[in-house]
C-alpha cells in the first residue's frame, strides 16, 4: 500500500481524486470476490488478493484527503476538519 501511494498520486494527477478513489473501490471489490475461491491449494490466488487489495488502500492514503482539501479551500480552520476527519 505504501509503494502504490506514489502510483496513486501520478493517477490522480491524470483523471481526479474522486474517479481515483472510485476506481481504488471497484478493484477492491474485483479482488475481495475471489476470496471466495481461496482453498490450500491455490496459495498463488491469496497472495494475488493481497497485492491487489494493498495495491487499493494506496488510493485511500491519499484520494479522501484530497477531496475534502478540495472542498474546504476557503475555510478558515482547515486543521479542524481533517482532524474530524481522520476521528
Amino acid at each position: 500500500a505504501a509503494i502504490s501511494v506514489f502510483i496513486w498520486a501520478k493517477i490522480i494527477n491524470k483523471i481526479g481524486a474522486k474517479k481515483s478513489w472510485q476506481s481504488a473501490i471497484l478493484l477492491s471489490v474485483a479482488t475481495f470476490i475471489f476470496a471466495a475461491f481461496i482453498t490450500s491449494q491455490n496459495y498463488y490466488l491469496f497472495y494475488a488478493i493481497c497485492f491487489l487489495s494493498g495495491f487499493a488502500v494506496g488510493a485511500d492514503l491519499t484520494a479522501p484527503q484530497l477531496i475534502l482539501l478540495d472542498k474546504i479551500k476557503n475555510e478558515e480552520n482547515k486543521t479542524s476538519y481533517f482532524a474530524i476527519f481522520s476521528l
